[in-house]
C-alpha cells in the first residue's frame, strides 16, 4: 500500500483531570522504503537500506556544511553511487525521492538556498535511515513530525508518491489501449488473410465468387468483432463509471440503456455472421442451393450417445465454474438440472434410451439457456438479496456470450435474432416443460415460467423499481434499429 498518515489522540490524566492530547503526526513509509516486503527485516534488507539512507543523508549534510563535498556535481555523483548499492532493495518511490532531492538542491542554488534545503533533506534521510535500520518484525516504519520539515516532506514524500501514482495510472491506461490496438490489429489482419485465402481457393476451384466473398466477410467479422466490441464495452463502461455510479438510480438507468443496445447489437451481429456463413457454405446443384445442407449445420446436428451428452452436461458446467465463467450457486446447479431435463425430454420423445443417438442441439441449447435466461434469474436473486453478489463475468458475458448466442440462433433456424434479448422467450425452457408434463399443467407451467422470467430476470434484475427493465427494452430497440441500418448500408455496398 502507498504511505498512509496516522493521526489520533491520547488520553492523559493531569492534576486529576482527563485531558485529550493530540498525537504526533506520523507517516508510514513501509512501501516507499522497502516495498512492504514481509521478510525485509529477517533478511537484513532493512539494515542495508537503513545504512544506505543514513550515508546519503550525511552526504547532503556534508554539502550543507561545506566540508568534504564542495559542489552539487560532486554531491550528485556520490549520492547516486551510494543509492546504487541499495536501489534493488528499495522501491521506485524512493528512487524518485532521491532524484527529486538532488533536483531541488540544484534549483535552490539559483536562489542561494541550496545549503538550507540540503540540510533539511539530510536530517530527514538520516532519521529515516536510523529508523529503518532498527525496524523490528511487525513494526510500521514511520517518521515523527519533528523529523520532517515542510520542504523535506514535499521533496522526499509527497512529490515522489504523486509522481509514482501518476505513472501507475498512465501505465494502466496505456496497457489497456495497447491490448485493444493489438487485438484490433490482429482481428483486421486475420480478416484480410481469410479474404485472400478464400479468393485463392475460389480462383483454383472455379467456385462462386459471391459465396467465397460472403464466407470471407463472415470470417472477417467473426475475427475482428471481439476487439471492436471490447473497445465499445470498455469505453461505455468507463463513461458510466465516470459520470454516474451504477449503484445509484441514475447510473443504473444509464447502464440498462447501454446494456440493452449492446446486447441487441451483439446478438444481431452473431446471428448475421451465422446466417452469412451458412449461406456461403451451402452446396449448389445446377446453380440451385441445397437448403439445409451446409456442413456448418453439423455443429448442431452432430449426434452422440445420450449417456455421452449426460456426462458432458455435468462436466462442462463444472469446468466453467472452476475457471470462474459460471456462478456456482444458481448457474451451475440450474444448468445441470435443466440440461438433464432437456436430455430426458428428448430421450422420452424419441425413445433413444441411454445408448441411442441424440443431436448436439439439446446439450448446446441447455448451455446457452443458462447464460441467456438463468443468468438473468441469478441477477434478480442477487437484487433481492437471496444470494450473495459476485463479480460480473466481464467481457465473456457482456460480449462473447451474446455473439455466440446469436450465432447458434442462426444455426438452429431461429428467424428472429432478437428474441433472446427479452427474458422468458427461450424455446429451450418451453421444450423442457413440454417434454416433462402433460396438459393442463404444461400450459400453467409455461405461463408461470414466463411471468417469473419477466419479473425476476427482467424487472427485478434491472433494478430502479422496474424502470430499468423498460429502459433496457428501449435500448434493445435502439440497438436493433442501429444494427439494421448499418448492415443494410454495408450489404448494399457489397451487393
Amino acid at each position: 500500500m502507498p504511505p498512509k498518515i496516522h493521526v489520533g489522540f491520547e488520553i492523559e490524566y493531569r492534576n486529576g483531570k482527563i485531558v485529550k492530547k493530540r498525537r504526533t503526526l506520523e507517516f508510514a513509509l513501509d512501501y516507499m522504503v522497502y516495498g512492504a516486503d514481509k521478510n525485509a527485516v529477517r533478511s537484513g534488507k532493512t539494515v542495508r537500506i537503513g545504512d544506505g539512507l543514513k550515508d546519503i543523508g550525511k552526504l547532503f549534510l556534508e554539502y550543507a556544511e561545506g566540508r568534504k563535498i564542495k559542489s552539487i556535481k560532486q554531491l550528485e555523483k556520490q549520492v547516486n553511487k551510494k543509492f546504487g548499492g541499495i536501489k534493488s532493495d528499495t522501491s521506485k518511490i524512493m528512487e524518485y525521492a532521491i532524484k527529486n532531492a538532488l533536483d531541488k538542491v540544484k534549483e535552490a542554488k539559483e536562489k542561494g538556498k541550496d545549503k538550507e534545503i540540503a540540510e533539511k533533506i539530510g536530517n530527514t534521510l538520516v532519521e529515516l535511515g536510523e529508523r529503518t535500520r532498527k525496524l523490528k518484525p511487525g513494526q510500521i516504519l514511520a517518521l515523527p513530525a519533528e523529523a520532517l520539515t515542510e520542504e523535506s516532506y514535499a521533496i522526499l514524500i509527497s512529490e515522489p508518491i504523486t509522481r509514482w501514482l501518476d505513472i501507475q495510472r498512465t501505465a494502466k491506461r496505456n496497457a489497456e489501449k495497447t491490448k485493444i490496438i493489438i487485438a484490433g490489429t490482429m482481428g483486421g489482419i486475420m480478416g484480410i488473410i481469410a479474404y485472400i485465402i478464400n479468393r485463392i481457393i475460389n480462383r483454383k476451384s472455379g467456385g462462386s465468387w459471391t459465396r467465397s466473398t460472403a464466407l470471407s466477410i463472415a470470417t472477417a467479422m467473426m475475427l475482428g468483432l471481439n476487439p471492436i466490441a471490447a473497445l465499445f464495452n470498455t469505453a461505455i463502461t468507463r463513461y458510466i463509471l465516470k459520470h454516474a455510479d451504477p449503484k445509484t438510480f441514475r447510473g443504473n438507468i444509464a447502464q440498462n440503456l447501454i446494456m440493452g443496445m449492446q446486447i441487441a447489437i451483439l446478438i444481431g451481429l452473431g446471428w448475421t455472421i451465422g446466417s452469412i456463413a451458412i449461406a456461403a457454405t451451402t452446396p449448389t446443384v445446377d446453380g440451385e442451393p441445397k437448403i439445409g445442407e451446409s456442413p456448418l449445420l453439423n455443429i448442431v446436428r452432430f449426434q452422440a450417445k445420450t449417456i455421452a451428452w449426460a456426462i458432458l452436461m455435468i462436466l462442462v458446467p463444472v469446468l466453467l465454474a472452476l475457471i470462474g465463467k459460471m456462478d456456482r450457486i444458481i448457474m451451475l446447479s440450474g444448468t445441470i438440472f435443466m440440461g438433464m431435463q432437456g436430455i430426458a425430454a428428448y430421450a422420452r420423445e424419441w425413445g433413444t434410451g441411454l445408448f441411442g443417438e441424440m443431436p448436439a442441439a439439446i446439450w448446446e441449447s441447455a448451455i446457452l439457456w443458462a447464460y441467456d435466461e438463468l443468468d438473468d434469474f441469478k441477477d434478480g436473486f442477487q437484487r433481492m438479496g437471496l444470494i450473495p453478489e459476485e463479480d460480473e463475468g466481464g467481457i465473456f458475458e457482456a460480449i462473447v456470450i451474446p455473439i455466440i448466442l446469436g450465432f447458434f440462433n442462426a444455426l438452429m433456424g431461429v428467424e428472429d435474432p432478437y428474441r433472446s434479448v427479452i427474458p422468458g422467450s427461450s424455446a429451450f425452457a418451453d421444450y423442457v416443460i413440454e417434454g416433462s408434463i402433460g396438459e393442463p399443467w404444461q400450459t400453467i407451467l409455461k405461463i408461470t415460467y414466463q411471468i417469473a422470467a419477466t419479473v425476476i430476470g427482467g424487472i427485478v434484475a434491472s433494478g430502479s423499481l422496474g424502470l430499468g427493465f423498460a429502459v433496457y427494452i428501449i435500448g434493445s430497440v435502439i440497438g436493433q434499429l442501429f444494427l439494421n441500418r448499418v448492415l443494410g448500408y454495408l450489404f448494399g455496398i457489397v451487393g
